[in-house]
């Protein structure tokens, strides 16, 4: 897990711009669940996060992409996250399911990472958000446009 999301959330924190309520690194932030055929399937995001804001919460599983992951490989993460969605446990424990972050290095890679959410069904495209690990901060806070 790239430590400078984790710095980027204390500095807002620090900020008065809310709360770092949760901050959990991998494996803290992995979930089982029962995976297509009955079997365990992992869900391994890099971190899990949630923040604060007066009342507002936002929660954000957090992928940090450093472009060596191949189309096909990030297109199989996002099917799990979206299997994962479908078995609501996130909505039973938090009350809502966080958006996946899928933070990338420079546009490039984030155009790819945009083109694989545009591949998900249409109702599980909402679920992702593709960003720059530069602006990590606004995208966990909800501040980003």
């Amino acid at each position: 897990m790239d430590g400078r999301v984790s710095v980027r959330a204390d500095e807002r924190e620090r900020d008065a711009q809310g709360t770092l309520l949760d901050f959990y690194a991998e494996p803290g932030c992995w979930r089982r669940f029962t995976g297509v055929g009955g079997g365990a399937a992992w869900l391994k995001p890099d971190a899990f996060i949630r923040w604060g804001e007066g009342d507002l919460e936002h929660l954000s599983f957090v992928e940090v992409d450093r472009a060596t992951a191949s189309a096909p490989t990030v297109a199989r993460k996002l099917d799990l996250y979206r299997r994962y969605w479908q078995t609501g446990r996130e909505q039973d424990r938090f009350g809502a399911f966080g958006r996946v972050l899928l933070l990338a290095p420079h546009d490039k890679r984030r155009a790819v990472l945009a083109k694989a959410v545009k591949r998900q069904p249409t109702d599980a495209q909402r679920l992702f958000r593709a960003g720059l690990h530069k602006d990590a901060a606004d995208l966990l806070t909800g501040r980003a446009s």
